[in-house]
């Protein structure tokens, strides 16, 4: 994730901004002191402009196992399949649709 982040050129206030998760949550997050959620995870791979193949590497990383039973885990294989190109406003949005928070 560090060197995702080195590449895409933003800062921890860049994504705190784009993702709308707070800084203290993303920079434990990339610490690896505390587990995101999945959708947490997805959110910022995104903010980072992490192509399908690059995400899911990352998430297989992180020690998540994504549960094709739960409909946060499909919601953020729809996001990180269909979704990775688009702006951050429209995958908010969606998730807000879908009925769950970052």
């Amino acid at each position: 994730m560090k060197m995702l982040k080195e590449k895409s050129n933003l800062t921890y206030e860049d994504i705190e901004e784009e993702t709308t998760i707070q800084i203290s949550s993303i920079k434990n997050i990339f610490s690896g002191k505390r587990d995101g959620t999945l959708l947490r995870l997805t959110v910022i791979l995104m903010a980072m402009g992490a192509e399908p193949d690059v995400a899911y590497h990352v998430i297989d990383k992180s020690g998540v196992r994504i549960d094709m039973a739960n409909e946060e885990h499909l919601l953020c294989r729809f996001i990180i399949n269909t979704m990775h190109a688009d702006t951050m406003e429209n995958i908010l949005y969606y998730i807000k649709l879908a009925g769950f928070t970052i």
